[in-house]
């Protein structure tokens, strides 16, 4: 009997103890953490002239991941600088979840144009920024990485001030699944953006979405899904398709969706102000730039609730427009307090007129619920 109580007792002691490390908070060590290791800029010595379509992919940046001790969620962004600078301000050209990015001419020209005005070979040191999403097992933040620099050299193509790129939502619950550029507009919502700063990267959409009708996408480029916005999980996105669709919400009802380029973020919140919105039996635009001036309106169409749209209307250089409702001056928008205001920003009742610098085909956007407006030139949609 004895020796079955000493024999219990053991066992007690071992099963106490196993207890106590599976108790244990698992602590990372940060010190031994690998940063990135940028591998390869393709392609070197690029050239961008008048003629380069800028939405064309014109290379690779490809990288070696940081290692952390764990399965870590990072989110890698490919930053620039002039060649010999020290980063204090940099230039964010693309951000992924896996190892490699796309580079398009535009992002390659919006980084040089923050650094020169000419034409000319420009060289950018290049590094990584890795931030993890997760923290280590006692809630610490684990610290954010780079790798080191490598030099680039390119030459821009500098013929006008840059602007932020236009982006679309594509899917079911808004209007459809069509992703070519004839249904820009329609199937291909553009999204909104406060101003036109390509350093900002936040864009925003708030209207009507379907629940249950498959989600959608966020796409950079009508006509290519390779480059769009996918679903990584709650809260987060992944570049170049990297997940799946983003899921429609549980209702049917109004909705904000924000969405952060720069680090891959996004939240979408009810619009409760949306289901008792002031609703308009038209809205159109007006103004010298447009081809009946200022004698009547040219009508806009409400391709969903709340969102207006002219596909293509051509506007005369150096004249102005304006928006206004049911051909009448009681609700009219103009410039907002942005003065960078094309061809994004949030519009104001009775705002100046927005000016038309360069004459041609234009497609014109406005959002009645939040006054966010896009007035844009075809040509230069992506």
């Amino acid at each position: 009997m004895k020796k079955i109580n000493i024999f219990f007792l053991v066992l007690c002691c071992l099963s106490f103890f196993g207890c106590e490390e599976d108790d244990k908070v698992t602590m990372l060590d940060f010190s031994n953490i690998v940063a990135p290791e940028l591998e390869k800029v393709l392609p070197e010595n690029f050239v961008i002239t008048e003629t380069t379509n800028l939405n064309d992919q014109v290379g690779y940046v490809l990288w070696e991941k940081g290692e952390y001790g764990y399965a870590a969620s990072v989110t890698y962004t490919v930053q620039a600088d002039i060649h010999g600078g020290t980063f204090e301000e940099p230039v964010e050209l693309v951000s992924s979840t896996t190892d490699r990015a796309v580079i398009t001419a535009k992002m390659l020209n919006n980084a040089a144009m923050a650094y020169t005005i000419e034409s000319k070979p420009l060289t950018l040191d290049l590094r990584l920024k890795a931030v993890v999403s997760s923290t280590g097992g006692d809630g610490t933040a684990v610290p954010v990485v780079y790798s080191k620099v490598k030099t680039f050299t390119f030459t821009p193509y500098i013929a006008e001030v840059p602007v932020k790129d236009a982006l679309y939502i594509v899917g079911g619950a808004l209007y459809g699944w069509g992703n070519d550029k004839a249904n820009v507009g329609k199937d291909l919502q553009p999204m909104f953006a406060a101003d036109s700063k390509p350093g900002e990267k936040i864009y925003t959409y708030t209207g009507f979405f379907k629940s249950g009708s498959g989600g959608f996408k966020i796409i950079t480029q009508a006509g290519n899904w390779d480059t769009c916005y996918a679903y990584k999980g709650a809260g987060l996105m992944g570049a170049n398709n990297d997940g799946g669709d983003f899921p429609a919400p549980a209702a049917d009802g109004y909705y904000t969706l924000t969405v952060n380029l720069a680090d891959l973020t996004y939240t979408m919140v009810p619009y409760a102000e949306g289901a008792t919105a002031k609703t308009y039996a038209t809205i159109g635009v007006i103004g010298d730039a447009t081809p009946t001036g200022w004698d009547s309106d040219t009508d806009m169409v409400e391709t969903l609730p709340h969102i207006w749209v002219i596909q293509k209307i051509n506007l005369i250089a150096g004249k102005t427009i304006k928006f206004r409702a049911n051909n009448d001056w009681a609700d009219n928008w103009g410039v907002g307090t942005t003065t960078n205001n094309i061809p994004f920003g949030v519009s104001s009742n009775g705002g100046d007129n927005f000016p038309i610098e360069k004459g041609g085909e234009y497609l014109l956007v406005l959002n009645d619920l939040t006054k966010h407006y896009m007035i844009i030139r075809t040509e230069k949609l992506p």
